[in-house]
């Protein structure tokens, strides 16, 4: 259907006429003409997003997709509720709990039900009013750390709690990556792959290369969960060969970072091989596919291989552009 040679792709969210401008944001209203839109951002802005949060069976709460979501594209994007640079140790723990109990306080009354209304991983130690334990029991189950340029390894500058990007579940094999946007001090999701209508967003919370049996451990002593995911569920035999691949990948890796200062070429030789393997798992290490193409592409610079190092910037440009966009070490990275 047309109108003026222009599609007609739906009905005006303002006022009801036909319409061919999609809300860049959720791609889910249309209007008719920009005034119409601006008119009903004051109301739209509350819903303006391409998910949603549903009960989910043994997890609580997770966040659903509304519509596709395409590869690449920002699921979310917010500022936190919370956000804490006291570490939680024994040394720093009063710290800690005056500065969480200081930024809680500090909320207005709609953010402060907003950060409340999350779940604790283990309610039974906690108390119900809201103090300090139960203040404690929501950041330590609702935290995402935030480190330098979102490296695996990198400088931890805190941790923070979101309305939404906190509901998103777990997953060993995930679809989304979470980066922390430090100019704007906003929390930014992005799809992997595609996610199609109806589909869970999930994200990996730990380091995507230990084995079966240490994520489960990991998982149950933060969380109190154990993962019941696609790879977790794997049979057998596919779930001790996706160890092995995990295992092979983790030992170059360590193998590579003993060698990388002394003996560059070695080091690229076993960095080239971590690489090869992380490709049989991709969804699942996706996460780590950045820092490991740039391994490859200062190992080659220190070889002065200047064009294969050419290759491998584009394929990490590529993929940390996709995973992250502009919230990682490649981006500030001219080539």
């Amino acid at each position: 259907m047309l109108e003026g040679d222009k599609p007609i792709v739906g009905e005006c969210g303002s006022c009801g006429e036909p319409a061919e401008l999609k809300c860049s944001g959720c791609k889910m209203v249309t209007y008719c003409k920009v005034e119409c839109q601006k008119s009903a951002w004051k109301d739209h802005r509350q819903n303006c997003r391409c998910f949603e949060i549903r009960e989910v069976k043994n997890k609580g709460k997770g966040i659903f997709a509304l519509r596709e979501i395409c590869a690449g594209e920002i699921v979310m994007k917010e500022k936190p509720l919370v956000i804490l640079t006291t570490p939680h140790t024994p040394k720093t723990l009063a710290k800690y709990v005056a500065e969480l109990r200081g930024k809680v306080k500090s909320l207005d009354e709609d953010r402060q039900e907003d950060f409340y209304s999350l779940g604790i991983s283990r309610p039974e130690l906690c108390t119900k009013d809201r103090g300090d334990l139960r203040m404690m029991g929501i950041f330590q189950t609702n935290s995402i750390p935030i480190r330098e340029y979102d490296k695996l390894k990198g400088k931890d500058l805190g941790a923070a709690v979101y309305k939404y990007a906190s509901r998103i579940n777990h997953s060993c094999k995930p679809n989304v990556v979470w980066s922390f946007n430090q100019a704007k001090k906003m929390k930014e999701v992005r799809a992997t792959k595609p996610i199609l209508a109806g589909q869970e967003v999930t994200a990996c919370y730990i380091d995507p290369l230990n084995m079966a049996e240490d994520r489960q451990k990991l998982l149950s002593g933060k969380y109190n969960f154990t993962c019941s995911c696609e790879i977790c569920s794997l049979p057998t035999e596919k779930l001790k060969e996706n160890d092995r691949l995990r295992r092979e990948i983790l030992g170059l890796n360590n193998n590579m970072e003993d060698v990388y200062d002394q003996n560059p070429q070695k080091a690229l030789k076993y960095a080239k091989m971590k690489l090869e393997r992380m490709e049989k798992i991709r969804d699942e290490m996706i996460e780590i596919f950045p820092q490991t193409y740039m391994d490859c592409y200062e190992l080659c610079l220190a070889q002065k291989e200047n064009e294969i190092a050419q290759i491998f910037s584009l394929r990490g440009k590529e993929v940390a552009k996709l995973i992250r966009g502009e919230n990682s070490l490649w981006s500030r990275i001219q080539i």
